[in-house]
Parts: C-alpha cells; structure tokens; sequence
C-alpha cells in the first residue's frame, strides 16, 4: 500500500508541475507542446515526464486537460511533423467547486488531489 500511495504523490506532483507550466507558457504566449512542456516538467519535478504521465493526468482530470494533435515545421528538415498540442482548461472549474478565497488554480489542484484519492480508495 506505501509504494502504491508514495506513486499517486508523483503523479500529484506531476500534476503540479504540469499546471505550472502551461501556465507559464500561457503567459508568454507560447504553444503548449508536449516536448516543452515535458522538458519544463522534467526540470520542476526532477523526474522524467512521458506520454503515460499525461494519460494518467487525463484520465483523472479529463474535463480540464485538452490534447490536440498539430502539425509542427520542422527547421532542420524543411518538413512538417507531427506533435501533441497539450492546454489545461482552467476556466473547466465551476466556481461553486472553489472553497471562500480560493482562486481556480488552487481549486483544480485541490480537486485532482482529491479524485486521486478517490480512485486511490477504489482500486484497493
């Protein structure tokens, strides 16, 4: 049961990370691509952030995070490639779910941490 939990503190923590930095990324304007966001990721967690990690992500969350698949030019190659576009809808947070003082942010994260607990308690 340890190392069950001590692996839904992870995925927490990814979550965390995650909505940090689409939120930064929003804030520069930039596109939220899953190899940026796995790299700014993989920096604020330490750990490594893969494809499953953001299918775990979506399956607890998937009214709030957004997967679109674009087409990207390549510089080196002249060619365009494939990638995942990742958005976190923060507006996807009703405001009867936020507690008194609570903005979104604080309220999607509360709301993960307690899904996850959840899922925690019917798996086992």
């Amino acid at each position: 049961m340890a190392t069950f939990t001590r692996t839904y503190e992870i995925v927490c923590e990814l979550f965390n990370c995650f909505e940090s930095s689409t939120g930064l990324l929003r804030m520069k304007r930039s596109k939220a691509t899953f190899p940026i966001i796995c790299s700014s990721i993989q920096n604020l967690a330490e750990r490594r952030f893969t494809y499953g990690h953001i299918a775990q992500l979506k399956y607890i969350m998937p009214e709030t995070i957004v997967i679109n698949k674009i087409l990207l030019r390549d510089d080196k190659t002249c060619c365009m490639k494939p990638d995942l576009q990742v958005n976190l809808l923060v507006d996807s947070v009703e405001d009867s779910a936020m507690q008194k003082g609570e903005n979104c942010y604080f309220a999607m994260r509360r709301m993960f941490r307690q899904r996850l607990v959840d899922f925690l308690h019917e798996t086992s």
